[in-house]
């Protein structure tokens, strides 16, 4: 089976997309999008930023941290990612790690 990759473009397109999805509420739709995206292209940190706060907004935190965690192990300067494991740890009382 082959590799398939993206384009610099249609990995734009995909995350412009589901970034459309989620600031309209569409939340399920966005998941699949980004979903998506990361199945094709697991070293995309934006992608996994933005599935973090996918997650969390549908109450996922747990495995928000756990994505927003990868994004920030892919880009350790991506300060979303950042701020949002440290929002997580403050609702967790988890100041230590905030």
């Amino acid at each position: 089976m082959a590799d398939f990759t993206l384009s610099k473009e249609d990995r734009e397109h995909m995350l412009k997309l589901a970034v459309d999805h989620y600031t309209e509420s569409r939340l399920d739709k966005a998941e699949k999008v980004v979903r998506g995206l990361l199945a094709i292209d697991p070293g995309e940190a934006r992608g996994w930023q933005l599935l973090g706060s996918i997650l969390a907004l549908q109450g996922y935190r747990t495995a928000a941290e756990q994505v927003y965690r990868k994004a920030v192990d892919l880009d350790a300067n991506d300060l979303n990612s950042l701020a949002a494991l440290a929002e997580i740890a403050l609702d967790a009382m988890r100041l230590q790690d905030a």
